[in-house]
């Protein structure tokens, strides 16, 4: 019991603390989704006017709103900032870790739930989506949940409540991701499989399952041919397969990326390679899980009573790897860690798993593995947590447009007094910091809503009185307006203030004219 609460105090800890300050700085799909939060908050429409939506039409790249939706009432309590955004992601990686301890110790044994969610708290894959305002972890809520609720249902005497909860979480979690659209059926299908002799007895339960798990699809599906075309061209810009390329070039990718988001380089070396989503110097798991999985592993194939508890952790990771091999990778052996996000649960179930089964099988030499688990875990895991909450926020924080958030907050202290500002365009996403840190009234957007290209990512150029573009040929051709724009820019013109990113370097200056 103390054990559980020591590490959900550590779990807090790591995700809670200095939520503003690391990573620095706000990523531009963390603006657009605290925006769109806070627009739904006060209208019960997104940025774009669009009543409750099941698609969110963000930057033209369509998201599905879980985490939006999950952000809603930290907005709508503490108001628009960095930290009410990013907390929603805390608070469902939080929540993570008593569901992974009750999954570890109901598929193996208490030991196995503890191991589980110790690992989950120190995860270094987990514990960078818990501290953005991203998907990542309702992606890893919600697919925890879905497996949770089934596993009940079947230790439960297959009870209709836990069945039809079963059946909701699973269609709540098409609402997670982009991926979820394909993980979650594919899900659903492989345990349905395994556990068939569950269904078979209880059929009438599995078909109200399968028509639960339809009726809360159809939104998606209709948004999805509604938005075909726009949706199309999204897809087909991270798509392996298109209609312009070789059938076999396509495959050979597919298989290529499947097999990174599984190779020991990517798992315990390297990592994902793109910074924003994993700081550099390590795998996405601790070089001390390898022994445990290996244990694990054969485990499952030798003990018949492991068998299929093991091969549903592997199907969750085999699964996993789909959506990662589908789709374009950053770099080529990269990895995508947020496509993928969905197998970190199985890959720390799995390591606790081996470590409960060398905990019954070699008694007397109990205090030895836990040695080597804490010896194990703190070699990599105190580095780790040292560079990411110190050495990582400087190294990372353009990729977070540091610098953006300090400009828009000293810009909102002056617009009052100007009918025109110019914002300069020599920066990341300006309309979203504008829309963000001067929590732009979201009714007045609505009304006036920026012109944009059909494009993803297309430019917006004026947001109300706001207009981005070339700040200087602005200031130059308006006789009365605001101007943000970088520190070198004018240098004989006077500012009115100078911002800095959070080390202290200049950024920004505003002038008055």
């Amino acid at each position: 019991m103390w054990l559980m609460v020591g590490i959900l105090l550590l779990g807090a800890a790591l995700r809670f603390v200095a939520l503003e300050h690391s990573p620095p700085g706000l990523a531009p799909d963390e603006a657009t989704n605290g925006y769109d939060a806070y627009s739904i908050a006060l209208t019960g429409r997104d940025q774009h006017g669009n009543f409750l939506p099941t698609v969110m039409v963000s930057l033209n790249d369509y998201r599905m709103p879980a985490f939006i939706y999950a952000a809603v009432p930290f907005v709508a309590a503490l108001g628009l900032s960095v930290t009410s955004v990013r907390m929603a992601a805390a608070a469902c990686g939080w929540l993570t870790l008593p569901l992974i301890y009750w999954l570890g110790a109901r598929m193996f044994d208490r030991p196995a739930g503890l191991v589980a969610a110790l690992l989950l708290a120190l995860s270094p894959w987990h514990l960078p989506f818990s501290r953005m305002g991203l998907e990542g972890t309702v992606v890893v809520l919600l697919v925890t949940s879905c497996v949770a609720a089934f596993w009940k249902w079947r230790a439960a005497g297959h009870r209709w409540r836990w069945a039809l909860l079963a059946a909701i979480i699973f269609g709540l979690s098409l609402y997670g991701y982009a991926i979820m659209k394909l993980f979650t059926p594919l899900l659903a299908v492989g345990l349905g499989l395994l556990f068939w002799p569950d269904f078979k007895a209880h059929w009438r339960q599995g078909l109200v399952m399968i028509c639960v798990i339809g009726l809360m699809a159809l939104p998606v599906i209709s948004d999805t041919l509604r938005m075909s075309e726009l949706m199309q061209a999204r897809y087909n810009q991270i798509a392996v397969f298109s209609s312009s390329r070789p059938l076999k070039d396509g495959v050979a990718e597919a298989l290529s990326n499947w097999w990174v988001h599984i190779s020991p380089q990517y798992l315990f070396a390297r990592g994902d390679m793109d910074m924003l989503q994993h700081p550099p110097g390590g795998g996405q798991l601790y070089w001390a899980q390898l022994p445990l999985l290996l244990i694990a592993l054969a485990g499952g194939a030798l003990l018949p009573k492991q068998r299929r508890v093991s091969a549903v952790l592997v199907l969750w990771i085999a699964l996993s790897g789909i959506p990662v091999a589908l789709t374009h990778l950053n770099a080529p052996g990269s990895g995508h860690s947020l496509r993928s996000i969905q197998a970190v649960v199985p890959w720390q179930i799995l390591s606790a798993a081996g470590f409960a089964l060398a905990w019954n099988m070699w008694r007397k030499w109990r205090a030895a593995l836990v040695l080597f688990l804490i010896v194990g875990l703190a070699a990599q895991a105190v580095p780790y947590l040292r560079y990411y909450f110190t050495g990582y926020p400087a190294k990372v924080a353009l990729r977070f447009d540091d610098g953006m958030p300090q400009a828009a907050q000293a810009m909102d202290v002056y617009d009052d007094d100007y009918d025109f500002v110019g914002f300069t365009d020599q920066a990341s996403w300006p309309y979203l910091h504008i829309l963000f840190f001067t929590r732009y009234d979201p009714r007045l957007l609505q009304l006036d809503l920026p012109a944009r290209g059909p494009e993803m990512f297309a430019p917006v150029t004026r947001v109300g009185k706001y207009h981005i573009g070339d700040v200087e040929r602005m200031y130059h051709e308006m006789e009365h307006g605001l101007f943000v724009m970088p520190e070198w820019m004018l240098p004989g013109v006077e500012p009115l203030a100078i911002t800095c990113r959070s080390n202290g370097a200049p950024a920004f200056k505003i002038v008055g004219k």
